[in-house]
């Protein structure tokens, strides 16, 4: 846009800069703050190898209790599915996935192992209650 009105961009950001910096000069000198900057921040400190350790064994507990079987019998669903030929009834449907999906009927196929393996997780994880 600058090129349409012969500009160019150096000028352009250079004359913004010295508008700021004349601006910043003006407010300083008219606005005299009279307060100290005070930052009320808490001490920091390390927590205990003890805590840490056990709040992530409490995380990884539930994440193996609650989620992974979820994970694991979906998985075998996809091998067994694959294993016996019930997907390829997908592949079959080539003239109807090249249409509407551009893609051939054994990439769907792929497609749908990909959609139920990657949507699997999110699913779990969104039902888990995440606070300890």
């Amino acid at each position: 846009m600058a090129r349409a009105f012969g500009a160019d961009l150096r000028v352009i950001y250079g004359a913004i800069v010295i508008v700021f910096l004349l601006l910043a000069r003006v407010v300083a000198r008219y606005l005299k703050a009279d307060s100290e900057l005070v930052l009320e921040i808490p001490p920091v400190r390390v927590p205990s190898i003890k805590a840490v350790a056990s709040k992530a064994w409490m995380r990884m507990e539930g994440f193996f209790k609650q989620v992974l079987p979820v994970l694991m019998v979906t998985g075998l669903g996809v091998r067994i599915l694959l294993d016996t030929g019930i997907l390829s009834v997908l592949s079959r449907l080539d003239p109807i996935s090249t249409s509407f999906f551009g893609i051939s009927g054994q990439s769907l196929v792929s497609v749908a192992v990909t959609v139920v393996q990657r949507y699997a997780a999110p699913m779990v994880l969104l039902n888990l209650p995440l606070s300890a």
